[in-house]
């Protein structure tokens, strides 16, 4: 009878979890189809689908395969890809077409571009068949947000979780943006699979054995949408030695390696392709989006970066092929840049990177403690956003659909979210010390991995990930004080079972905060090391004068080369892709901080790098009485673009026309004309390959030798964060 019972009451059980996962895919069906359709009618047919590699889904589509069709392209197809109409028909694109052979950047997007091929295919050629599949996407992603929190806490915390996720303007902003999307879902099915593969570990080991090979055919396959999800098969990896240690401890040496054996082979057999073609590329794309990383207008978006040095000023994309470079050919690097993410340039993008790991590396380390802190307030500033430009997330709630309201939420999110998190690895460690170690590495690695380029859509992802902490720490907190309270009341719980769980909770807090800053502190110690020998390396390479012409700019003054740097002389016999540089020193004897400029022709923004010098100087306040002797050291370039036209590239019937960006010179106010004391080039400068920005003083002092960062645990730091960005009126 108690076995019946027993039966009844799980089947029950299941039930009700059937339904409520139901009730999930039909709401968030329902929010993501409002959402796509009034965005349209908002919007119009603008949609952020990324034309110029959909060519190769409507190859497949037309039933012609995975090729590249010759543009330009039929004139159907050429109105269609630029949405002046909303469909094509199959043969529109014939089949005796010119082909080209597929990009490298194509190959790797293999798994997406395929499925969207397939579904043209199968509904026909039409921008709306992209709604049917963001759609598609959005659902997978809010349940597979369902799965790891219902088995971590509960069907309550997960359902308000999920519930929260689907209004998200976050997600729902970026769903027309596939390819950058699609990282979300990917992300959000690792850790469903991932939850269960640890949930069948205690349990069963050919289940375990299962999902560990659906673990590694989800990355593979993910691969194939993004390349970003290749940071997942190392997380996995680690997953997986977990649980094979654990099979191993109990003797069961077989389940270990058929979990090693099934992960690895289940990833490649999906994504061999996907990393053939990466390695084609030799990783051109990460390596320029990784230094387009160090650039410091993106580390204030992380709320941080002050220092006296920086390696990149912005993300401008020329600008970062002009650093990767400029750093190949002084290290001796010979082989030449064919176009602009060709493989060489992969290879010395990602030498220009372990230099800068090698140098800064207390940099990088305190990008990801920054993220971790950071990132909820990045998400309550991007909600704001899209409440503040766009129409369809400010409509009335009803019912569960409340996007218009989720702003609130995502304040609280943004000043509670910091120690939510330090919660969340506190409870858990109360609980278990080696599972508590565990979340806490596994959070600062989600957390911490997009700081490398810290911008919207790098983070969105993490959207259902800070949501979910939260909830999760809330429920725990309050049915941990409720439950302790109650068993006190029933004398089922003893005051040393209460000690035991904190002190173990604590045990764990102090382990990981202690490991992080005892790692932070010892980076920064190697990297003052560095830069010290940085600056000596400066000051013995072989310096010229360069004579100048003062130009009177207004208010100020502008210190111009009376005669074109030695660099440039023969720019125009260059190829398109070969930066020609110059390093400069220019000395000041400050009273006070001004204004000071590298300064570039506006013509061609492309190539205009000009970038502001003087707050490089924020750790250096001249004295009474005592001028400071100071030299900044900068690099200067002359990269070329394409001339600017009226018309999509693929369109031009005339010639391509290079154009290069000319560097103009030092600005400075009139008033602090007496300041400068004079400008130098580096004759030898490949003697120092790595050369950056940086401001040094006269006596060797260096201060501001570490990235300073602001960290969300302090409240001052998050309303800073906030108060950044002008808020609708409605809400001061």
């Amino acid at each position: 009878m108690s076995k019946q019972k027993d039966k009844n009451s799980t089947m029950k059980r299941i039930i009700a979890d059937l339904l409520l996962f139901l009730l999930i895919a039909v709401l968030s069906s329902v929010i993501v189809y409002e959402h796509l359709t009034i965005r349209v009618k908002t919007i119009g047919r603008d949609y952020r689908f990324e034309q110029d590699w959909l060519v190769n889904a409507i190859s497949i589509a037309c039933g012609q395969g995975f090729t590249t069709p010759v543009a330009p392209y039929p004139e159907n197809m050429r109105l269609f890809l630029e949405q002046k109409t909303s469909s094509m028909q199959f043969s529109d694109l014939p089949k005796d077409w010119g082909r080209w052979d597929n990009s490298r950047f194509v190959r790797t997007h293999y798994y997406l571009i395929y499925t969207i091929g397939i579904l043209w295919r199968w509904f026909g050629i039409n921008w709306d068949v992209l709604k049917l599949y963001a759609g598609i996407v959005f659902v997978i992603t809010v349940l597979a947000t369902y799965i790891p929190l219902y088995m971590f806490s509960g069907r309550i915390t997960a359902f308000i979780t999920t519930c929260l996720v689907m209004n998200a303007p976050s997600l729902l902003f970026l769903l027309p943006s596939i390819r950058d999307y699609s990282k979300t879902t990917f992300f959000m099915l690792f850790l469903a699979i991932s939850t269960i593969l640890f949930y069948f570990a205690n349990k069963c080991v050919w289940r375990t054995a299962i999902f560990s090979s659906l673990l590694g055919f989800a990355i593979g396959i993910g691969l194939g949408f993004r390349q970003d999800v290749l940071i997942l098969f190392f997380l996995g990896l680690s997953f997986i030695a977990i649980i094979g240690g654990k099979f191993f401890y109990q003797k069961k040496i077989i389940a270990s390696i058929n979990c090693f054996v099934l992960y690895l082979l289940s990833f490649l057999a999906t994504g061999y392709p996907i990393l053939l073609a990466i390695a084609e590329d030799k990783g051109a794309v990460s390596s320029h989006s990784l230094v387009q990383g160090l650039a410091s207008t993106v580390e204030q978006t992380s709320m941080g970066g002050t220092a006296s040095y920086r390696p990149v000023y912005e993300p401008n994309d020329m600008l970062v092929h002009s650093t990767i470079a400029s750093f190949a050919r002084r290290t001796g690097f010979k082989e030449s840049f064919d176009n602009y993410l060709s493989p060489a340039y992969g290879s010395a993008g990602r030498a220009y990177f372990r230099s800068v790991v090698w140098h800064l590396p207390a940099d990088l380390w305190g990008r990801v403690l920054s993220s971790c802190s950071n990132c909820f307030s990045t998400i309550y500033n991007f909600t704001k956003e899209q409440k503040q430009n766009h129409q369809e997330f400010n409509r009335p709630s009803h019912f569960l659909f409340f996007t218009d309201r989720l702003y609130y939420w995502d304040i609280f999110l943004a000043y509670i979210g910091p120690w939510a998190l330090l919660g969340i690895v506190f409870i858990t460690g109360m609980k278990n010390i080696w599972k508590g170690i565990l979340i806490a590495g596994v959070l600062v690695y989600l957390l911490g991995y997009p700081s490398i380029l810290f911008e919207y859509r790098h983070v969105v992802h993490l959207t259902p990930i800070l949501y979910g902490i939260i909830i999760v720490f809330i429920y725990e907190l309050s049915a941990g004080f409720i439950h302790t309270l109650y068993y006190l009341y029933r004398k089922k719980l003893s005051a040393k079972t209460i000690f035991v769980g904190l002190r173990n909770g604590v045990i764990v807090l102090l382990f990981v905060l202690c490991s992080c800053t005892l790692l932070y502190s010892l980076l920064i110690l190697w990297q003052k090391y560095q830069l010290l020998n940085l600056v000596s390396s400066y000051r013995q390479l072989n310096w010229e004068e360069v004579s100048l012409n003062h130009v009177d700019n207004g208010a100020n003054i502008l210190f111009q080369p009376s005669k074109t740097l030695p660099a440039f002389e023969k720019v125009s016999e260059l190829p398109p892709m070969e930066t020609p540089f110059e390093f400069l020193r220019a000395d000041f004897e400050l009273t006070e901080i001004f204004p000071i400029y590298s300064l570039y022709d506006n013509t061609y923004y492309a190539v205009d790098f000009s970038e502001p010098l003087n707050p490089l100087l924020h750790f250096y306040a001249p004295k009474e009485n005592k001028p400071l002797r100071i030299s900044i050291y900068f690099l200067v370039y002359s990269a070329s673009t394409i001339k600017p036209r009226n018309e999509p590239i693929f369109n031009n019937r005339e010639p391509i026309i290079w154009v290069r960006g000319t560097w103009k010179g030092v600005e400075i106010p009139k008033e602090f004309k007496t300041s400068f004391r004079g400008l130098y080039r580096a004759k030898n400068p490949s003697a120092e390959p790595f050369l950056i920005t940086l401001v040094a003083p006269e006596n060797n002092s260096i201060k501001g030798y570490y990235k300073h960062w602001k960290y969300a645990w302090d409240f001052r730091n998050v309303r800073d964060n906030i108060e950044r960005y002008k808020i609708y009126d409605k809400y001061k």
